[in-house]
């Protein structure tokens, strides 16, 4: 434990107090209001963040990213519901996390039911079931290890700018103007109406056996009455690839693969806990920085992306010669 207390204590502001808390729940969560109409706002006061955790995941670095989420989480809202599927609770990787867990409060780890366990990640995410148990109904859905929330945010979670939507995300810088991704957003670290998700797998949605979930999501929900944040609101929540320099997201997505090299600098200034996730620290020379601007890609940088492909989240800091 040793290892996951000094990334905790050197990423977090010496100000976060962390009390011990657990559940000692053996059946998912349930909430009875499932099928709620998505015609009222979501609702602030029934809510709380949630990940779902595997043995593939870093476990030093989802300790430290656990201990963000519960520091920044509104006072009103009721927690961190961390899941995972029995059978792993046992790996090296899920065992650390869930003894991390003892040490935050609000932080409860929860084991997955067995009807859903055995699925991937992916389609625990699309089905309905997993939704319909999630004791809360605003969500902020965090990919574990891939996601950090910022301390010095502008707007914090509960944030009214935030409250009328049912799906916000970082803005896809791909998505053109009107079209149906060009609001809701990346679906990593999002905010969802959990009935606004219910009510769309009860009026008949099928997800295919391709494809992102968050882009089947956000394109499902926008042919039904779901309010998916306009991309104004999306870039004041978190950021994967656009970054309004004015302002400091509530969160940051991955490595920022694709945004230019100025703009993730100043990123990394107003969101330190965003190296959390950027091994490299920013050195433009490792393989980790993984630069798509062509600008930057001069002389023996020029393969950079190509080393960069399948290198995963945990690869080391190699420099290119």
């Amino acid at each position: 434990m040793v290892f996951i207390a000094g990334i905790v204590i050197g990423w977090l502001p010496a100000h976060w107090h962390l009390n011990a808390h657990w559940s000692a729940q053996e059946l998912p969560h349930w909430s009875a209001d499932a099928t709620a109409s998505t015609e009222s706002a979501p609702t602030q006061v029934n809510a709380g963040a949630v990940t779902v955790i595997g043995p593939r995941n870093n476990a030093a670095v989802v300790a430290a990213q656990l201990a963000l989420v519960a520091s920044k989480l509104p006072v009103s809202w009721r927690g961190v519901d961390v899941y995972y599927r029995p059978k792993e609770k046992n790996t090296n990787a899920v065992g650390r996390i869930v003894r991390a867990i003892d040490g935050l409060r609000d932080v409860d780890a929860v084991p997955l039911s067995s009807s859903i366990a055995g699925l991937s990640q992916r389609m625990l995410l699309l089905n309905a079931d997993f939704w319909r148990n999630i004791r809360f109904d605003r969500v902020l859905w965090f990919e574990p290890g891939t996601t950090v929330l910022c301390a010095g945010a502008s707007l914090p979670l509960d944030a009214p700018a935030f409250a009328p939507y049912d799906w916000v995300g970082a803005p896809w810088k791909w998505a053109k103007p009107g079209t149906p991704h060009s609001v809701g957003g990346n679906g990593a670290l999002s905010l969802r109406n959990r009935a606004a998700l219910v009510a769309l797998f009860e009026g008949g949605f099928a997800p295919p056996s391709k494809g992102n979930e968050d882009m089947l999501f956000v394109r499902a929900l926008g042919g039904t009455n779901a309010r998916l944040a306009p991309k104004d609101v999306s870039r004041r929540f978190a950021v994967e690839e656009t970054y309004d320099v004015r302002a400091t997201p509530v969160g940051v997505y991955h490595l920022m693969r694709t945004m230019p090299h100025a703009n993730r600098t100043r990123l990394l200034d107003a969101c330190p806990e965003a190296k959390l996730l950027f091994k490299a620290l920013h050195d433009p020379r490792c393989k980790m920085a993984c630069p798509r601007d062509p600008d930057l890609l001069e002389g023996p940088l020029r393969d950079w992306t190509a080393r960069c492909t399948g290198a995963g989240e945990d690869a080391g800091c190699e420099l290119v010669p």
